[in-house]
């Protein structure tokens, strides 16, 4: 059954009436029509099947819904219509004065309820506008919190709130993909879920600093993530509620990794070229360059190999063992007599990775090596498993491997002419280098091989 009623006003509603008592809908009728402001299309359906077919054909703005129907009792009537559109309010209609079920039914989605036996036209008028306003109100809200988590979910920082007490209230997807843990197990939860106590109780000091300073304040925290410590730059504000009373703090962090390592590297060089540029003993030099490249890579282990004689021994050394020195000093081949092996053009052959490197034997086209002549990985366990086919190595020992150093560093010192040498660094953690940290220590061993040999020339 269609009912429309019109007046002066452009304003139009069209409700649908799910309702099986006659005498209600005639009331319902009349007080809609009784002196409304606003134009109102009524559509009729007496049982919930009928109504749910309404809703999927008619273009609906509201409904008021009887829960009392011939095909569906109770809460669960509600729950079918609001299964069918979340879209449209819902104004539940009940019976003498039975306030439980209506707030029940408003904490199961509807907008509002109103007792049959007080209906009133002033009050039910302004129930339906209320309703749909708060509907409209409430669907905007959501499409621009829709809006803004898809914007931040694009930004690459890590975007979040966490409340006085350090529970989350809000993170977006560049957090979930770093700590690989869905929204679900992020709101509600304190840090320590899914970061190290220690860093989480860091990062919760911060924000007890924006508390109580009650200002916005800019930090450089760290992190431990699958490819090793990580810097950010963190700007953090306290979020205020309608009182004043600060509720939560919001923050944001950058990844600064690698601007940080550009930077160290940057300062790095130009420490090692002031002391190359020194009027003082090579030897000395030396010693004092690798206590740079130890202390500024922040690496377990830093060696440099020099020329002597026909071997490239380390000549200095930080952070390897007895045990490896024994084993790894020496690169030179040797038959089961003691005697020196050469290649069939005359060369000397020298073992392993370091030999692979200073000898030149490097392909440009192998991940594992630059352009420059570099070897390197941020994982070397998987080189235990490479072919003999693939591999350019003459006899690898792996005692980098076997000693626990997942990231390893090989970096040739060269003259204008030749290789004399090169930087060792490793660390027992994955992910240490970068491709630009690389090319940054080529730099540097390049401008040390020829400081060196004018150093050598001069002395």
């Amino acid at each position: 059954m269609n009912n429309i009623f019109t007046n002066q006003q452009n304003d139009s509603l069209s409700i649908l009436l799910i309702e099986d008592n006659p005498d209600d809908v005639v009331l319902i009728e009349e007080l809609l029509v009784s002196n409304s402001s606003m134009v109102f299309q009524l559509f009729h359906a007496d049982c919930l099947a009928t109504g749910l077919h309404q809703l999927n054909t008619e273009s609906i703005d509201l409904v008021l819904l009887d829960l009392a129907l011939p095909d569906s009792k109770g809460l669960e009537t509600l729950d079918k219509v609001l299964g069918v559109t979340r879209n449209v309010p819902v104004v539940v209609l009940t019976g003498l004065n039975d306030e439980t079920i209506g707030l029940q039914a408003v904490k199961h989605g509807a907008q509002d309820y109103l007792s049959k036996s007080m209906l009133q036209e002033h009050t039910l008028r302004c129930t339906i506008r209320y309703s749909v306003e708060r509907q409209r109100t409430e669907k905007a809200l959501l499409n621009n919190k829709i809006l803004m988590q898809d914007i931040l979910d694009c930004n690459p920082s890590l975007v979040y709130i966490v409340d006085i007490d350090g529970h989350f209230l809000f993170a977006n997807r560049p957090i979930e993909i770093l700590f690989n843990v869905n929204n679900e197990m992020i709101i509600g939860h304190e840090r320590e879920t899914f970061m190290p106590e220690e860093i989480a109780n860091q990062h919760r000091q911060n924000d007890l600093q924006v508390i109580l300073e009650d200002k916005t304040i800019n930090f450089e925290e760290e992190n431990i993530e699958l490819d090793g410590k990580h810097f950010y730059s963190t700007i953090k504000f306290p979020l205020r509620d309608t009182q004043g009373r600060i509720y939560a703090i919001g923050g944001m962090s950058t990844d600064i990794t690698a601007k940080k390592q550009v930077e160290k590297y940057r300062e790095m060089e130009w420490e090692i070229m002031s002391i190359l540029n020194e009027s003082v003993n090579m030897q000395d030099s030396i010693q004092h360059i690798l206590g740079i490249l130890k202390t500024r890579t922040g690496l377990d282990v830093v060696g440099i190999r020099l020329q002597d004689g026909d071997d490239f021994p380390y000549i200095v050394q930080q952070g390897f063992s007895e045990d490896f020195l024994i084993k790894e000093n020496s690169l030179i081949e040797r038959s089961m007599d003691g005697g020196v092996c050469h290649d069939k053009d005359g060369n000397i052959n020298l073992e392993c990775t370091c030999g692979m490197v200073i000898s030149n034997k490097t392909d440009s086209n192998n991940p594992y090596l630059t352009r420059g002549g570099s070897f390197w990985t941020n994982d070397s366990f998987p080189l235990l498993d490479l072919p003999a086919d693939q591999d350019l190595r003459l006899h690898p020992r792996n005692e980098c491997i076997h000693q626990g150093y997942s990231s390893v560093a090989l970096v040739p010192i060269k003259t204008k002419n030749k290789i004399i040498g090169l930087i060792h660094l490793n660390d027992r953690h994955k992910g240490c280098f970068t491709l630009d940290m690389i090319e940054r220590l080529e730099i540097i061993a390049s401008r040390f091989g020829n400081a060196f040999e004018r150093k050598q020339a001069e002395e």
